[in-house]
């Protein structure tokens, strides 16, 4: 079953995010712990880290784009599971 990466709350304040760039493509096997994205707060740049193990399904954010903490962002699940 597929799992939603939201963006997540850096800090007490956060409230939104940029996506600076996505370390892995749409079909990559993502390992727990690993590093899916790079994103920029108003105060400094952080990792947004893979939770669970799964295959990246979808992307919903491109680099640059600004979404609200807690929105999702990707999409992670079984090699070749449909949304």
């Amino acid at each position: 079953m597929a799992v939603t990466v939201v963006m997540p709350r850096v800090g007490k304040t956060m409230t939104e995010g940029t996506i600076v760039r996505w370390e892995k493509n749409v079909g990559d096997l993502v390992r727990k712990g690993e590093v899916l994205a790079r994103i920029e707060t108003d105060v400094a740049e952080a990792d947004i880290v893979a939770a669970e193990e799964g295959y990246l399904l979808k992307i919903d954010a491109d680099p640059e784009q600004i979404v609200a903490c807690g929105e999702p962002i990707a999409w992670l699940g079984g090699q070749g599971e449909k949304l």
